[in-house]
């Protein structure tokens, strides 16, 4: 549990320094890896703190694509092919 923890506070302080939509998604897939790992393992504690941090860059993510529709650089509405990078192409 203790390495898991380690990479839930080194993921925490990659949150807090993103600065790009893909940055807080790296984070968010590593909470997800942990998050999983730890349910798993019965690890409660790392657990819990990494769907905090899940949720954290979720909502970090969020605030990106607000941005980034305001801006003009996100289309509206869903995917016409199902992909779900196409809102993304703008790039």
């Amino acid at each position: 549990e203790e390495t898991q923890l380690a990479k839930i506070t080194q993921a925490t302080q990659l949150l807090e320094k993103a600065k790009t939509l893909e940055e807080v998604l790296e984070v968010h897939d590593q909470a997800s890896a942990v998050e999983a790992y730890a349910r798993a393992k019965g690890a409660d504690k790392a657990h819990s703190l990494a769907l905090e941090v899940k949720l954290r860059a979720e909502r970090k993510a969020g605030g990106f694509l607000l941005d980034m529709k305001a801006e003009g650089k996100l289309k509206d509405g869903r995917p016409k092919n199902g992909s779900m990078l196409e809102p993304f192409s703008t790039l």
